[in-house]
């Protein structure tokens, strides 16, 4: 049996102030590769690209197969966040909606997230750990391959996000 993967390459410009965007194997149980994440040559493989609110997706490739944009998807993630003598933390994908948060010890107050879709701000510092439930939207991608286009038992497809950093001003509350 072969083995395909997909490995995924960024670019430069990736600091919080100029956007960013995250590359993922959809690997969610419930997902469109139903938690597969390995395949053959001929497969189909899902991925989704994640894009903060100050970075727009100009086009994805791949070295080989077909790429085509499915569309956004709305995905819920769970994180424990660490505020250190701080008013502000990072969440690991930008965020559209937080929808619950559980403060381990004495509270910071309300959340907002900011700007960058990443940054979550409290109405307060302190040192304290919150586990925070949120929605984000990226967009999923099918990378269709066809056995005859792989010479080898197995290949890696390397996709490529090309993308620009764009102006965003306000901040998002939740």
């Amino acid at each position: 049996m072969a083995n395909a993967q997909i490995r995924i390459a960024f670019g430069n410009g990736q600091q919080q102030n100029d956007g960013s965007v995250q590359v993922e194997i959809d690997s969610r149980p419930d997902g469109l590769n139903q938690g597969v994440s390995s395949w053959v040559p001929g497969d189909t493989a899902y991925f989704l690209v994640y894009a903060t609110p100050n970075a727009r997706v100009l086009s994805v490739s791949s070295s080989f197969g077909e790429v085509t944009m499915v569309g956004p998807v709305e995905v819920q993630h769970e994180e424990e966040l660490v505020f250190e003598h701080s008013d502000s933390a990072q969440l690991s994908h930008p965020c559209t909606a937080i929808t619950q948060i559980a403060w381990s010890g004495e509270g910071l107050g309300n959340v907002a997230v900011a700007a960058n879709g990443t940054g979550i701000k409290a109405d307060r510092s302190g040192t304290v750990a919150v586990r925070v439930w949120y929605n984000a939207v990226p967009v999923v991608y099918r990378l269709e391959t066809n056995a005859a286009e792989c010479l080898a038992q197995s290949a890696t497809a390397i996709v490529s996000v090309e993308w620009e950093a764009v102006s965003v001003d306000a901040v998002v509350s939740s």
